[in-house]
């Protein structure tokens, strides 16, 4: 063999055992949980969502507050707004509703925006202040870029609600949350953290932010997505509809012709009554659901010789197919990795290139390490 071709293989043999090292490294890669990823956006849609929310929020007026209301100014928390409706009731259990600014930097819009509606039907309000004593900055970025830093607090939220119901009788079945602009990102991923604890979630423009496909929801919590047609962000809405569907969230996808960077409160009465048709369903089959496993485990001891038979012949199978057919499968892994990084502004906030969800699977990558084998 002459001292070219002993090259040639050397640098291919080198190359294909780095490349397969750090797929292999790749796959091992614990998977993210929604709250664990922290994307970033581009300085330049930073800037863009920033002077959006500023001039939606400028645009809407400094209402009084409504006939009957009680307002409470720094509770429960510094800089928060919270509304008792007219006729409060302590002995009725009363939906909570929590809003999240956006990269205006403070809840001023966003509690004028619902004070009426919420006052109307009878629904207790808090719009909260993204915590500036724990690092969230009051102007652009707030909410998803705090999720990044040490300082955030993932019980913040929650601990809120708690001090409301403290002083309040707190319907434990309807609390909704809802966010407009960069307080919707923070949902798009906290909320999937939290999904046991709220009925509902309502995203007022935006959504998506560059969390995985895997489905992290404990429950599946349901989703109202209120958009503006003219939006620049309903793409990011789209997306976020798009991985709630693949997950087997209920969700009402409603884009108002027209529309743009706004909270859209022509649409209330309609979420409203999305509201009081979903309450808090998480859990209600547990019961049955106990029943179930305990069958389940009967049969399958009953069941282990025939299924393990069966097993061992399929996994032959599969290992036998995977190699047929390793090229096709990663010539089309390869185009869709292609479309995903032209996709836009929005960075999905994975490192290295190793993605953290289920969908990278090592069987993807033994696929991918024989068609480098046969190079």
């Amino acid at each position: 063999m002459s001292l070219c071709k002993i090259q040639y293989y050397c640098r291919r043999v080198i190359t294909t055992s780095v490349l397969c090292t750090s797929l292999l490294l790749c796959a091992a890669l614990p998977v993210a949980t929604a709250q664990e990823s922290k994307p970033a956006l581009t300085p330049k849609l930073q800037a863009l969502m920033a002077e959006a929310d500023r001039q939606a929020a400028a645009r809407f007026p400094d209402l009084p507050t409504p006939p009957g209301a009680t307002f409470r100014e720094d509770f429960p928390c510094s800089g928060c707004k919270f509304q008792e409706p007219a006729g409060y009731d302590p002995n009725v259990p009363t939906p909570l509703w929590i809003a999240l600014h956006g990269d205006e930097g403070n809840p001023n819009y966003t509690f004028n925006a619902h004070k009426n509606t919420m006052n109307d039907e009878g629904y207790l309000l808090v719009a909260l202040q993204c915590p500036l004593e724990l690092g969230c900055n009051s102007s652009t970025p707030t909410w998803y870029n705090w999720a990044g830093q040490d300082t955030h607090d993932p019980e913040w939220v929650n601990k809120q609600r708690d001090a409301i119901a403290d002083d309040y009788n707190v319907d434990p079945e309807r609390i909704f949350l809802s966010g407009f602009s960069a307080g919707s990102m923070y949902l798009s991923f906290w909320s999937l953290d939290n999904s046991t604890e709220y009925a509902g979630v309502i995203y007022e423009t935006c959504g998506f932010f560059g969390h995985g496909s895997e489905c992290t929801a404990e429950c599946p919590i349901p989703a109202y997505f209120l958009e503006g047609s003219e939006d620049f962000c309903l793409s990011q809405a789209e997306k976020q509809k798009e991985y709630l569907e693949a997950c087997d969230h209920e969700l009402v996808w409603n884009v108002v012709p027209g529309a743009e960077h706004s909270i859209i409160t022509s649409e209330f009465p309609e979420v409203i009554q999305w509201t009081r048709d979903n309450p808090l369903d998480c859990g209600t089959d547990t019961d049955t659901d106990t029943d179930t496993d305990t069958d389940t485990d009967t049969d399958t001891d009953t069941d282990t010789d025939t299924d393990t038979d069966t097993d061992s012949d399929t996994d032959t199978d599969v290992d036998t197919d995977s190699d047929t057919d390793s090229d096709s499968d990663s010539d089309s892994d390869s185009d869709s990795d292609s479309d995903s990084d032209s996709d836009s502004d929005f960075n999905s906030g994975n490192s290295g290139g190793c993605s953290t969800t289920a969908h990278r699977s090592k069987t993807g990558v033994i696929q991918l390490y024989y068609r480098l084998l046969r190079m």
